[in-house]
């Protein structure tokens, strides 16, 4: 026997199979349909959810980029600034 489990907003977060002495939670429904991440309409049937497009994430090689280049102006602005020092003092 199959059993799918819904969330409270009808999405399937669990496909089991069991035997027939299976004790039914509150969520559980015994159906051929249903795979985990969809939706069970009204009527019984089941939809895909919709996809959410990811926001973009900058990659590792970007982040080091950053980092890189953040590093190697500190090092010109530290080096200009001890040329302009001791350029300076007598």
């Amino acid at each position: 026997m199959r059993v799918i489990t819904l969330d409270d907003n009808n999405n399937v977060i669990s496909v089991k199979n069991v035997g027939n002495n299976y004790v039914f939670g509150a969520n559980d429904i015994e159906t051929d349909l249903g795979e985990i991440g969809q939706i069970m309409q009204m009527d019984g049937t089941f939809v895909d959810a919709p996809q959410v497009e990811p926001a973009y994430q900058t990659s590792l090689t970007e982040q080091i980029t950053i980092v890189d280049n953040r590093a190697k102006q500190t090092s010109n602005d530290l080096q200009g600034f001890m040329d302009y020092y001791f350029s300076t003092t007598p």
